[in-house]
This record gives structure tokens, sequence and C-alpha cells, in this order.
């Protein structure tokens, strides 16, 4: 008798511990808690902003297209004529979180709007564009075009995360790499 008492206890224990865990899983979600694997560094924007009508003219005058056939990502840098010395560690900082991608390098292109950095010749995936309109008035009320915001565009020409000045290399180079895998 006290074995059957036992073996329901011990089935009912395991049931309950089954359907709390599904309880508990639903009150985080419920509550807005992500895993850190899930987080972005960047700010997400909601809703991408287009660039297929605004022109970017290269510094070799040739007009950048939106290809997503190539799935190759823009870090997109509007500088201002202010800039200095921190532009050349910005270029610097963008030029690693470009290299720790590996094999995906060649995926990315840094687009430098306006005034290029000192070190420009160190860095291989540093592009000088220009600019037609201002897009990234849309980016946000924060967002002036003087102020060194960093931007990803997706391969469809789709302006989706920024980086505010100051931000953290290590959580870019996380969120380029999710992109890159994604897009693969």
């Amino acid at each position: 008798m006290k074995t059957k008492v036992r073996s329901r206890f011990t089935m009912i224990l395991v049931v309950a511990f089954f359907f709390a865990s599904f309880g508990l899983a639903g009150a985080l979600i419920f509550f807005g808690w992500k895993p850190t694997a899930m987080r972005n560094s960047g700010e997400l924007l909601s809703p991408p902003i287009s660039l297929l009508e605004t022109k970017i003219v290269l510094a070799s005058g040739e007009s950048l297209t939106w290809e997503s056939a190539d799935r190759q990502w823009q870090i997109l840098v509007p500088s201002n004529s202010a800039c200095s010395t921190s532009c050349d560690e910005l270029a610097d900082i963008l030029h690693r979180v470009v290299l720790t991608q590996g094999k995906n390098s060649e995926r990315v292109k840094i687009l430098w709007l306006d005034q290029l950095p000192n070190n420009v010749d160190q860095v291989a995936q540093l592009t000088a564009a220009k600019i037609t309109a201002q897009p990234l008035q849309g980016a946000g009320p924060d967002s002036p075009f003087g102020q060194q915001y960093v931007y990803f565009i997706d391969p469809n020409g789709f302006l989706v995360m920024r980086y505010r000045p100051g931000f953290d290399p290590t959580g870019m180079r996380k969120d380029l790499a999710r992109l890159l895998k994604v897009t693969e």
C-alpha cells in the first residue's frame, strides 16, 4: 500500500514540475525577459528605413545598387567635418569588427560619408561615399545627421540597426556575426 501511494506521489510531483516549467517560461516571456544571446547591442530600427530611393555615390563615381543576391552588408558612418582623432579611432574599431568576421568579412563594407579619417589607407573595407538626401532623419528623434551614429544596412537597402556614439565594439561584432549568419 505504501509503495502505491509513493508511486502516485512521485508521478504527481513529476507532472507538477513538468507544468511548472511551462508556467515559469510563460512568466518570463510575459515580463519581457530575453536570454542574452537573443539581445542586440545596437538599437533595432522599427520600421526599417528604406534607402532604395536614396542615391549613394561611391568615391569611384558609381552609384551603390542594392542587390540582395550578393548578400553584402554595409556599415554606414555619417561623419561630420569636425571629426579628427575620434574618426580615426572609430575607423580602427570598425575595421577590427569587420576583420573578426573571418570568411564573412568580405561581405561587409564600410561606407564613410563626408570627411574621411586619416587612417583610411589602413582600413581595406572603407569606402568614401556621398549621399543625395538625408534618409537618417527618420532614424529617430535624436539622430542628427552630424553625429557619429553607426548604422547597419541590410543587403536589400534598409537601415536596420544603429549604434550610438561610444558603442560597445564586442556587442557590434556579435550583432554583425548573427546578421551575417542569418543571410548566408
